[in-house]
């Protein structure tokens, strides 16, 4: 649960910084934001 949790607020924070709704996310930055938290997990 944790990691959705720390998944969902990267996004949020992506999306304050660009400035649109986290689910309007390019899906292409989501995949790269999934990358980054589970590299951090390692």
């Amino acid at each position: 649960m944790a990691e959705l949790v720390c998944l969902a607020y990267l996004y949020a924070l992506e999306g304050a910084i660009a400035d649109v709704e986290f689910n309007a996310l390019p899906e292409g930055r989501k995949k790269e934001l999934k990358q980054f938290s589970d590299f951090t997990k390692k």
